[in-house]
């Protein structure tokens, strides 16, 4: 009997399609021996070119699947749309390698907004501060000058005899 050498990436599939740079994002590697004998080989899983990992699969047997997971780590990424992919080892002696590949997934990653306040809108809120505070000083004031004296001050009456 001939064995045959065969393993393919059956799927990919990020966990979500749009994400925020600087986030993590995992990624799942659907890969499957097609093959007769058991096999351990790697997978690497990539955004556009750029490789995100490399992971092992070990003795995967006969016609079974096996799912990974990647993390993508997006920070400093500038924004776009990113396409995701797997690609599993060549073994030697292995002829069907068109099914080592799997593109799929497109990503868009964008930067977090930034929420600018304009300058009308800054210079109001600071006039109505400050018009709060002069409020609540004018009314600390009035209520201290409200309240009775404590002044405690004793009257010492003294005879003295001859």
């Amino acid at each position: 009997l001939i064995a045959v050498r065969d393993v393919a990436v059956v799927s990919v599939t990020p966990s979500a399609t749009s994400i925020v740079a600087g986030q993590t994002l995992n990624i799942s590697v659907v890969v499957k021996n097609e093959g007769s004998d058991t096999e351990t080989f790697e997978v690497s899983a990539y955004f556009d070119s750029v490789l995100i990992g490399t992971l092992s699969v070990e003795s995967l047997p006969s016609n079974t699947q096996e799912n990974l997971i990647f993390v993508w780590n997006t920070s400093g990424l500038p924004d776009d749309t990113y396409v995701v992919s797997a690609v599993a080892s060549v073994l030697s002696g292995e002829i069907d390698i068109s099914d080592n590949t799997c593109i799929n997934g497109a990503v868009a990653v964008k930067s977090m907004p930034v929420y600018v306040v304009p300058r009308e809108l800054t210079f109001i809120v600071l006039v109505v501060a400050a018009a709060i505070a002069v409020i609540l000083i004018a009314l600390l004031m009035a209520v201290r000058k409200k309240k009775p004296s404590q002044n405690t001050s004793i009257l010492l009456h003294v005879d003295v005899l001859p």
